[in-house]
């Protein structure tokens, strides 16, 4: 479909469905196509997708790839917007980023702060930011309360109590010392936890017992190495750590993405009376670590 033949909506100047954005700023529909050639447009063509919903707008493209004529179209709609809508980004530099914006003028400053910053090497995939614990306030709700319950208890987890269970189990990790007390192994798997979304249900399954440092694919090793490195000092000393991490992440199936989280690592006595490391994350893109100039 032309790109003037596109009518304007009540809310944002583009219609609702699913659109391809060409070289030369036409719009196209993608009905019809199969998502299964995305990754072909993306970086053979250089076109940025669009998904368009009453709720907001989402664009898709590959930031090195993406065609001169393609991003100024979608930039130009977007200045038309007559309200805040949401507008969500998904850009692919090295590995796919997710953001997500209220505001459709911040949307257009990240696009082009992507766009100036996407011949920039990076030197390392893994990157992580120590937060004083006087800083804990402000951290997102999820990390606040999970401070909160960990001083409350006085550190132990069976102080917790079970009403908070279904809001707080999801997201955390458990790392406990073998026998020997040589390593710290995966005791639970959180199913809303980092490791679950990367390393999939069936590693999740069989994650019991295995080593902290150990990765689920091997171009994760350095990061699962680094994020783990700080887990014993908070065994021996019980002091709690907030921490930023932004690190590129191969899951078992699909492209690398870029993950962004909070977490919290603190030490709790479990029921048996020994001690254990639990890691709390919160995923969110408000973090310290920039990536291309921005969240």
């Amino acid at each position: 479909m032309d790109n003037s033949t596109i009518s304007e909506s009540p809310t944002h100047p583009f219609q609702i469905g699913n659109w391809w954005v060409d070289e030369s700023g036409g719009f196209h529909s993608a009905y019809g196509i199969d998502s299964s050639i995305d990754t072909f447009l993306f970086r053979h063509l250089g076109q940025v997708k669009l998904i368009v919903k009453h709720s907001g707008i989402s664009i898709h493209w590959d930031s090195r790839h993406v065609e001169e004529g393609a991003l100024p179209a979608v930039l130009g709609r977007l200045c038309e917007c007559k309200k805040n809508i949401s507008v969500q980004l998904n850009f692919f530099y090295i590995g796919w980023a997710q953001e997500n914006y209220s505001d459709p003028l911040k949307a257009i400053d990240r696009i082009f702060q992507v766009k100036n910053g996407r011949s920039i090497d990076i030197l390392h995939t893994t990157m992580m930011a120590k937060h004083g614990i006087e800083n804990i306030d402000k951290a997102t709700p999820l990390i606040n309360r999970g401070y909160k319950l960990w001083d409350r208890s006085g550190g132990c987890f069976d102080k917790i109590s079970q009403d908070i269970y279904p809001n707080y189990l999801p997201h955390i990790l458990i790392f406990r010392p073998d026998r020997r007390e040589e390593n710290l192994n995966y005791a639970y798997v959180g199913s809303k936890s980092t490791a679950a979304r990367v390393a999939g249900r069936k590693w999740v399954a069989n994650a019991t017992s295995r080593v902290s440092d150990q990765s689920c694919a091997p171009e994760d090793d350095d990061f699962a190495e680094q994020v783990s490195a700080g887990f014993q000092g908070v065994l021996d000393t019980g002091e709690p750590r907030y921490e930023h991490v932004r690190a590129l992440l191969h899951p078992e199936e699909g492209e690398p993405f870029w993950l962004s989280y909070e977490r919290l690592l603190t030490r709790h006595m479990l029921h048996d009376g020994k001690p254990a490391v639990i890691c709390l994350v919160n995923q969110t893109q408000d973090i310290s670590i920039p990536l291309l100039g921005g969240p």
